[in-house]
């Protein structure tokens, strides 16, 4: 496990609190499933205890099953949105959208110096309506939604169906060089 799973740095923000999540599963999957079997062969097999071997083995191993299935289905709820995101990329409609506000999302809390948010945006679409979103959960620093940008993703034939891509907005700073002669 990495120092970055515990304290989010810059480049895990913009990301569903679930990705980070997903690592620390599959990684107490795997630990408890391999302490389980390191146990039963220990206690069971190796010290000639059977009963005791067995009790680790229904009782470790499957917390490590449960955990692994946890940071499965944990993936593929990621990869859900970011299938659809990529699908409605390349055949939706593209609006850039403005952000209203970040509302944040109680009890959801992924490290110390970061909350978990939601968008919510205003876009103009073809008959020039307006018309607004809410997005996925998302980690980000603080409530300033001046730093982010938007694009809305809709579906040609549903409107009803889409997604919000956010990134941080590139601030574009210029070099001036001044003549004081």
């Amino acid at each position: 496990m990495s120092i970055n799973a515990l304290f989010p740095s810059r480049r895990n923000l913009l990301k569903h609190p679930l990705e980070m999540f997903i690592g620390v599963a599959l990684f107490l999957a795997l630990f408890m499933f391999i302490l389980g079997v390191v146990l039963y062969l220990s206690i069971g097999v190796a010290g000639g205890n059977v009963e005791d071997g067995r009790i680790v083995l229904l009782t470790i191993i499957p917390q490590g099953v449960v955990w692994g299935i946890v940071g499965f289905v944990c993936l593929g709820i990621v990869n859900s949105g970011k299938r659809r995101l990529r699908f409605l990329k390349q055949n939706g409609k593209e609006f850039n959208a403005e952000i209203i506000s970040l509302t944040p999302v109680i009890g959801v809390n992924v490290g110390f110096t970061t909350i978990t948010v939601r968008a919510e945006c205003i876009y103009l679409n073809e008959q020039q309506q307006r018309c607004k979103v809410k997005s996925w959960m998302f980690i980000w620093g603080d409530l300033n939604h001046d730093k982010l940008q938007a694009t809305v993703h809709v579906d040609w034939n549903d409107p009803y169906i889409y997604a919000i891509e956010i990134k941080e907005r590139e601030l574009h700073q210029h070099q001036v060089d001044i003549d004081y002669t």
